[in-house]
């Protein structure tokens, strides 16, 4: 039998309910508005932001060869091809990516069709492919030199699919979107 102080309690706090906006989930209650979070969502939410600390690993890394391009090419008139050879203390392997250094046109007359292109191509599933490139631009009407510009670029969507070449110094390839600074 229950007792006449556990049912003054029971109906205190079914009382009082109505006023906090509870509702009842499987036995759960949630106060309104709030929902019930399964562990998977956890999970999923946790690798999500996993998955971003190691892609900012590859954006820097090629920030960091962007830099080391610009101050290879001044000291020498032309880009590295080695990423030894800038100079920047970076390994070509971590756990995340693989970086290396694909294309150079170094060889034209033509300063402006001069430029490097640089990739970090991921090595573990749900991470995003990263280029950049650095190169030259065509003189503006107002200025008689060629300018030294850099692009850096992410995979639209995370692919196992190697980074197409540039066809232009100032344009993310084809599947890939500009990464804002």
């Amino acid at each position: 039998m229950v007792s006449q102080k556990t049912l003054y309690f029971s109906l205190t706090i079914l009382s009082v309910l109505p006023f906090f906006n509870f509702k009842f989930t499987n036995n759960i209650v949630l106060p309104s508005g709030s929902k019930l979070v399964m562990a998977e969502e956890i999970q999923a939410g946790l690798e999500d932001d996993e998955n971003q600390a190691r892609q900012s690993e590859a954006k820097q890394y090629l920030l960091s060869m962007i830099q080391g391009q610009k101050a290879f090419y001044a000291a020498n008139t032309m880009f590295a091809s080695r990423l030894e050879d800038l100079g920047v203390g970076l390994k070509s392997e971590t756990d995340n990516y693989s970086y290396s250094i694909i294309w150079i046109n170094n060889e034209s007359d033509q300063i402006n069709d001069r430029f490097v292109q640089m990739v970090a191509l991921r090595k573990k599933d749900g991470l995003r492919n990263y280029t950049a490139i650095v190169g030259f631009t065509l003189p503006s009407s107002s200025y008689d030199g060629s300018v030294l510009i850099w692009i850096l670029c992410e995979s639209d969507q995370p692919t196992i699919d190697f980074i197409p070449r540039y066809q232009f110094a100032n344009s993310c390839p084809s599947g890939y979107s500009k990464v804002v600074r």
